[in-house]
């Protein structure tokens, strides 16, 4: 997913996280595993001809470790996915400020911390099977909103060049990009609140956008529906609990 960009800025490529790419995440274990004291131990036994039934003690006991050598290696591919993420944002707010766009980068910024307590958040078993679905959601949003701030700085560097009936017709067309940012960033914030509650969301609604709908609206109408949804699973569950 890339922003438009102006001249002025760089161009926004925030590389969605899910799927995970599990050949690396394969290549990656393979890289640490071959780095840790219990294998180089486990292959100089082999190499040196240790007895077998010790051998096969060894490789039973990491067995039963490849589980939690896979959850972290996943983990590990997902945090620096999400940083890798962060640092594209941050750029661009630097470049906003740098410009003296002081309004739109500090909404920027706000979004940027939102995306990351919603990560920490997702950061739970509970969750899990959901993650994946709300995270492709947050970072559709997050790269439309980094396209629709770029597009409504170009936008509004127009501005004092107009008159009469251009200047309106450019800032009505402002004020529906505004109105569109406005609400994506209240979702995000309800989506924050959210994936805090303690009953796990319901799968996510997929996203179908007609031609003549923008995108970042669509994307924050499925996130919506996705949490008023959950938020119908939550009530009746405490209601069945507390009856």
């Amino acid at each position: 997913m890339t922003a438009k960009n102006s001249s002025n800025f760089p161009s926004v490529n925030i590389t969605p996280t899910f799927p995970i790419d599990f050949d690396e995440v394969d290549q990656l274990r393979k890289d640490l595993v071959s780095q840790t004291p219990k294998y180089m131990l486990w292959q100089n036994l082999a190499l040196i001809g240790t007895h077998f039934t010790l051998l096969n003690r060894l490789s039973r006991a990491w067995s039963e470790l490849q589980p939690q050598i896979d959850n972290a290696v996943v983990e590990h591919v997902i945090k620096q996915s999400n940083e890798a993420q962060d640092e594209v944002i941050r750029t661009l707010i630097r470049s906003l400020r740098y410009a003296k766009w002081d309004v739109h980068a500090s909404r920027l910024q706000e979004v940027l911390w939102t995306k990351q307590r919603i990560e920490l958040a997702l950061d739970n078993r509970k969750l899990a099977t959901q993650r994946a679905d709300f995270e492709i959601l947050v970072d559709s949003i997050v790269q439309e909103l980094c396209n629709e701030t770029l597009e409504i700085v170009e936008m509004q560097s127009y501005l004092s060049q107009l008159s009469g009936p251009a200047l309106e017709r450019l800032k009505e067309k402002v004020e529906v990009i505004e109105s569109r940012i406005e609400k994506a960033v209240a979702i995000l914030l309800e989506t924050e609140k959210q994936v805090t509650v303690k009953q796990q969301p319901h799968p996510a609604t997929k996203v179908v956008a007609g031609n003549d709908t923008p995108a970042l609206e669509a994307l924050v109408d499925a996130l919506a529906e996705e949490i008023e949804v959950s938020k119908k699973v939550d009530q009746r569950l405490d209601s069945e609990f507390s009856g």
